[in-house]
């Protein structure tokens, strides 16, 4: 039997959306390496950056004047998946990480209403929460979420950083 490419494509939406719909599971041994207030241009997106090598995301902290942290502990040892989000929200904290299917990441947010974001430093930049996570490698991702400490899923536009 073939199946036409309308039905493939509403099958492929129904998997999507169940993904989404779906009770997430908290992943455990998550470090929350960085938590940090930073300034960028105000036409940049809320966007959530991967990488498996730890030097692709020390050059994309770089790009938002931070530096990866010494006295960070990581498990594994400088390897695994490492995840960093801009957000535009700056009265959240990251809460935990967890997983709807084992290839669809949210990121969980909590209130942090005493946060004290910095003023953005002229009309054209805006402050921005940035948060870097690691964990064990997590290969084939298919899709990424971020829960608001309101509780409403929102998605996020997701980079993979990658070597030469």
């Amino acid at each position: 039997m073939i199946l036409k490419p309308t039905i493939l494509l509403a099958l492929t939406l129904v998997i999507a959306a169940s993904a989404f719909a779906q009770e997430p599971r908290i992943i455990t041994g998550v470090t929350l390496v960085s938590d940090a207030f930073v300034q960028r241009p105000v036409k940049e997106e809320e966007t959530i950056f991967y990488a498996y090598d730890q030097k692709l995301i020390e050059g994309k902290l770089n790009e938002y004047g931070q530096k990866f942290p010494e006295n960070v502990k990581l498990t594994p040892a400088k390897g695994g998946l490492f995840i960093l989000l801009l957000s535009d929200t700056t009265k959240e904290c990251f809460k935990s990480l967890s997983y709807t299917t084992p290839k669809f990441l949210i990121i969980d947010l909590g209130a942090n209403n005493d946060a004290k974001p910095p003023k953005p430093k002229d009309a054209q930049h805006k402050t921005s929460r940035l948060f870097l996570i690691q964990l064990r490698p997590v290969k084939g991702l298919t899709g990424w979420a971020v829960n608001s400490a309101k509780e409403e899923r929102r998605t996020v536009p997701t980079k993979e950083l990658k070597g030469e």
